[in-house]
Parts: C-alpha cells; structure tokens; sequence
C-alpha cells in the first residue's frame, strides 16, 4: 500500500508540471511575409549583329532591373547557355565568344569589365557582388536591391576569333534569378 501511495505521488507531480515550473516562461513567436521573390527586366532579347571577328562592343541600350516583388530585398544570380555553335568562355577563340555582365548606372566603356564580370557557358549561377572579385559590380551591386528599386545591367560581347557556322544568328539563353540575400 505505501508502495502504491508513492507511486501516485509521483505521478501527480510529473504529470502536473507544478515541480518544475519557471518564472519567467519563454514563448516562441513565429511570423512569416507572404510572397515571392520576383524579377522583372526591361526586355528579353537583345542582340549583338554585324560583328567582326574579335570585335569588342557593349550593348548599346541598358536591360532594367527591377525587384518586383512584395515586400522582399533581393540579390540577383546570372548564368548563360552556350548556342548551338558557340560556347562562351573567358576568352575568345574559335566559335568561343566572351560574354561580360555589369550592373552600373551608365553605359560602361568595354575596359570596364574585367575577367570577373565574364559569364561561362552551362556553368553555375554566379551570385552578384559574391566574391572578393565582386562578379558584375559597376557602380551598382545586383545586391541588397529593395522592393520597386531598379538597377541596370550591361552586357559586352567579345566576338569569337573565326566562326564556323557561315554567320548564323547565335542564340544564348541568360538567366537573371532573383534569391534572397
């Protein structure tokens, strides 16, 4: 009986909590925005015509960059496809092109892209501004950019050395992601 009496007691202080109670208590509150990240640019194709070999040129009209989602500050990634004919590398070779990004407020000279701001065909996305090399970054960052802000980006292109494919139009598909910083 005595047994089965300290028993119960037990059972009723575990399963009351009342021995173990702390003042003060902590509670966990949770909040979460709704949305997503979302980008828009200014157009979808731009296009490089008439090169010359090993010709060097910076697209002539900005691609606009806008953070257009609902409340969220965005960085951005870039990446880029090689064309049927054509890879794009670091450096310009036979059917290899040179394709450079930069995000800045006005139109860049063509030195002003150096070997970091140079997108490679099928590789990874490259977050802007990442590195200590800061991939892409004019005087603007494709970082930290604020809902409704627009930023610019410029593309230069270093045509390939010789190209085998008679001048057929080459088609490179760039993708510009939005992820959260």
């Amino acid at each position: 009986m005595k047994i089965a009496r300290i028993a119960v007691m037990i059972a009723a202080l575990v399963a009351g909590g009342s021995a173990f109670a702390v003042n003060p208590q902590e509670i966990d509150v949770y909040a979460q925005m709704g949305g997503t990240l979302s980008v828009a640019i200014s157009g979808t194709i731009f296009s490089f015509t008439g090169l010359t070999p090993s010709q060097t040129i910076v697209n002539a009209t900005s691609i606009n960059v806008t953070n257009d989602s609902a409340g969220f500050v965005e960085d951005y990634t870039l990446e880029i496809t090689n064309s049927l004919d054509w890879t794009v590398a670091g450096a310009n070779a036979p059917d290899t092109a040179v394709i450079g990004a930069l995000f800045n407020s006005v139109a860049p000279a063509p030195a002003a892209f150096g070997a970091q701001d140079n997108l490679i065909g099928l590789a990874a996305p490259t977050l802007a501004g990442a590195t200590a090399l800061q991939p892409f970054v004019g005087d603007q960052d494709g970082q930290d950019v604020n809902p409704a802000a627009m930023i610019t980006l410029w593309l230069r292109m270093i045509a390939p050395t010789t190209d085998s494919s008679s001048g057929a139009m080459q088609r490179f598909d760039m993708t510009l992601t939005a992820v959260a910083p």
